[in-house]
Parts: structure tokens; C-alpha cells; sequence
């Protein structure tokens, strides 16, 4: 609960505690004393970082931190921003420039980092004008003591502001009565990436990889039904240093596991791909693999937004094979909680069941794609960032 500090210095509070006929339970020491100091005699520490989430450049699908605060900074902290937008807004429309804050220091993947909200600046927010590509965006923020971000976002080529306010979350402050679920679902994700990256890893980090592999596992059996809240709380933390330390694991070898990917693709397309592929798309592919080689030594993202374009250019093709697209159905068949609107998901899922009793391959494709459309997302966590740094 939250109590007045009147004065500076001791501030006493006296506790009573009953037990559920009403009877007072006796306590030793009844009495809490919470010290009220001047700002200069003790500066109060960012618990978290805290950043916006920002494109690496233009037309790149990377994303990078660009900080507000770092865990161990002194708070109260303030500053400014600029960032340009990286896609076209007119007025009226749906399209939206989004402003993604998030707590942590997970900065190859920052989606394992908590996200504490979104500023959305639709074109449905403003009457007239054009954010373009590359305009100006002017972001003024304050984090108090409390861990309140507020944000003033000052867009000048359409003439206009924008406010938000966000939390940035203590671990204690978060709702555990219903973990479980999540912890199942990140903890699927953190075992399938581990397992993507344990070829090209040895020595110590192997070891490392192992036992984040073993938090994954325990992540993913936790029942809410028989682990206590205090238990599942435990576990999340474990789930957090886990990514963090698979994110530093995969700094420290990055070419071995770009390397590693790479090979993985081209045996893939090799093994599997080319026969659905038309010669057209065959020496496409091949042009994305000999660029992405060039690219495998590089420190910035260029490699990975190479191969992010050999899997966008091969889903194209391997969804012509039948098999393929059964395979994704079952797979979607296998999570019903990853979708909240169950009802489209068992109507869909009966019509995918009819579809390859009746090897009508062309409709399956089309309810594969309307169950990807309603998986389980949060709203904060669809939208996609679209800022780079100025």
C-alpha cells in the first residue's frame, strides 16, 4: 500500500495483522520506519534499463536499443530523442508510426525483453499532411523515481504532438496467477532457439547452452495447478537470465552461428526446395546465398537481413508442396492456446480437417493463413517499430 511521508527524516507506521475470524495476530516487532532523505544524500538507481526499439537503417528488418536509461543510471532522468520515421503516414489513414519502449538489455532479439507499451501515431490522428519516409521525429521523455516514462513526441513536418505514459514493471509487481501458460510458451521459444545455435557452439558456452536448455524444460512442464506463485515467479526470473545469457552466447560466436545458418539454409534448398522451384527462382535463391556469404564477417546486420530475404523468397516456394502446408496445419493443430478466439480456431481447425480429407490443398493453404492471422498476439507486440536513429 502506498503511505504519506510527512516529514523528513523517520516516518513511523504502526502494522496490525488479523487472521480470517478477525482475531489479532500477535507480531514481534509491529512497527515500520521508512526514512525520507534529501535528493543529494542518496540518488535513487534505475533498477532497469529502458529503451525504444529502433530499425538499424532503412529497409532493414533488424532491430536495435537506443536507451533512454541504463540499469544503474540515477533517476529522475531526462532527455531528448530524434529518430525519422522509416515508412509514409497520411493523414487519415491506418497506417501508424510505433514508438515500442521496452525493459532490459537484450538487444539481438529485442522481443525477450519486456515490452512496457507502445506509442501508436496513426494517420487517423492527424487531419492533414504526410509523415514521409525520413521525416524529423523529435522525442522529449522523463522517468521519474517511480518508474513512470512519459513521452512527448513532436512531429514537425505535420505540425503536431503526441503524449504517452508507461510503467516500467517491477518483477514483483507482476501477475503470477496466471503464468503458467506463458512460462510454457517462452519457454518452448528459448529451447527451439538453443537448439538452432547448439551445433556451432562448444567449450564453455556449450556447457552454458545446456543448462539454459534445463530452465527451458522447466519452463515449459510448469502447471499452474500444482507450482505455487512464489515457484512460477522463480521460474520466469530464470527464463529472463537465460535469454540474456543465450543473447551474450550468441555475440561471442556470431560468425560461427551465421555460418552455421547459412549452411543450414543452403542444404535445406538443396534437399528440399529447389524441386518445387522454377529456374527463375533457382538462380534468385542462389544470388541471396552467394550475397549473404559475403556478408557472414561484417559486425552490422546486413547478414541478417539477407537471410531474412532467403526465407521470405523460400516460403513462396515450399508452400507449393502439399505436404508442407499439412505439416503447418498439424503443427498449429498441436497450441489451441495460442489463440484467444477459440471458436474461429475450432471452426477452422474442423475446416482443415475436411480440407485434407479431401485433398483440397489450395483451401488448406488459405485456412493456414487465416489461423496464423488470429495466433496469439498482444496488441503492443503486433506492431511493428518503424523509427530509426536520426
Amino acid at each position: 500500500m502506498t503511505v504519506p511521508l510527512a516529514k523528513r527524516g523517520e516516518n513511523k507506521f504502526s502494522v496490525e495483522v488479523f487472521d480470517k475470524r478477525g482475531d489479532t495476530v500477535f507480531l514481534e516487532d509491529n512497527m515500520i520506519i521508512i526514512t525520507k532523505t534529501f535528493a543529494n544524500v542518496g540518488a535513487l538507481l534505475a533498477a532497469h534499463s529502458i529503451g525504444v526499439e529502433i530499425k538499424e537503417r532503412l529497409g532493414s528488418e533488424v532491430s536495435r536499443f537506443d536507451y533512454l536509461v541504463r540499469e544503474g543510471d540515477t533517476l529522475p532522468a531526462k532527455g531528448q530523442k530524434k529518430f525519422r520515421a522509416a515508412q509514409k503516414i497520411r493523414a487519415g489513414s491506418s497506417d501508424s508510426i510505433n514508438i515500442k519502449l521496452y525493459q532490459g538489455e537484450i538487444e539481438d532479439i529485442i522481443e525477450d525483453n519486456l515490452c512496457i507499451g507502445v506509442l501508436k501515431i496513426s494517420g487517423e490522428d492527424f487531419d492533414f499532411g504526410t509523415i514521409i519516409e525520413g521525416a524529423e521525429i523529435i522525442c522529449d521523455y522523463t522517468i521519474d523515481d517511480a518508474g513512470t516514462v512519459k513521452l512527448e513526441v513532436d512531429i514537425p513536418s505535420i505540425g503536431d504532438s503526441f503524449y504517452g505514459n508507461f510503467y516500467s514493471r517491477q518483477e514483483a509487481q507482476v501477475n503470477f496467477d496466471k503464468a503458467s501458460d506463458k512460462l510454457n510458451r517462452d519457454g518452448k521459444t528459448l529451447l527451439e532457439r538453443i537448439r538452432n545455435i547448439g551445433s556451432a557452439i562448444d567449450g564453455d558456452d556449450y556447457e552454458k547452452l545446456r543448462q539454459a536448455g534445463e530452465i527451458a524444460s522447466t519452463a515449459i512442464n510448469a502447471d499452474q495447478s500444482t507450482t505455487d506463485r512464489e515457484e512460477l515467479k522463480h521460474i520466469e526470473q530464470d527464463l529472463q537470465a537465460a535469454n540474456k545469457t543465450l543473447a551474450e552466447i550468441r555475440e561471442r560466436n556470431k560468425f560461427a552461428i551465421r555460418r552455421d545458418d547459412l549452411n543450414g539454409w543452403r542444404n535445406y534448398y538443396e534437399t528440399h526446395l529447389k524441386k518445387f522451384a522454377k529456374p527463375n527462382e533457382i538462380e534468385q535463391l542462389e544470388n541471396l546465398f552467394d550475397r549473404a556469404e559475403t556478408l557472414i564477417e561484417r559486425d552490422d546486420s546486413a547478414f541478417e537481413d539477407a537471410v531474412k530475404e532467403i526465407v521470405s523468397f523460400s516460403y513462396g516456394i515450399v508452400i507449393r508442396d502439399d505436404e508442407f502446408i499439412i505439416d503447418s496445419f498439424n503443427s498449429l493443430m498441436k497450441d489451441p492456446d495460442d489463440f484467444d478466439d477459440r471458436e474461429s480456431f475450432y471452426r477452422l481447425a474442423q475446416a482443415g480437417k475436411n480440407a485434407i480429407a479431401q485433398k483440397d490443398y489450395t483451401e488448406l493453404r488459405r485456412i493456414v493463413g487465416a489461423l496464423y492471422s488470429i495466433s496469439r498476439r498482444t496488441g503492443d507486440e503486433l506492431l511493428t517499430a518503424n523509427i530509426i536513429k536520426a
